[in-house]
């Protein structure tokens, strides 16, 4: 069964983050795509090891206008 309020916490979360970023660093939210370097052995990758370390980039695509979109109905809904 699907918990809504846990995904709309989520989504909510996920659009706080978004407009975080683009205050911090000034782009627009398309320009963000995250990903998590880290070892073959599954351990985060410290910048000072990258050049040495096998790695593995994970990528997690975020559809940026859906998040926002979803959140803006929630929004809605709540009025």
């Amino acid at each position: 069964m699907l918990d809504t309020d846990r995904v709309c916490d989520k989504l909510i979360y996920l659009r706080n983050w978004g407009n975080s970023l683009c205050n911090q660093f000034k782009h627009e939210i398309s320009n963000y795509h995250i990903v998590n370097i880290v070892g073959r052995d599954g351990q985060d990758a410290k910048k000072e090891e990258m050049a040495i370390k096998d790695i593995v980039v994970n990528a997690y695509p975020f559809d940026w206008k859906m998040i926002y979109e979803l959140t803006d109905s929630l929004e809605k809904r709540a009025i």
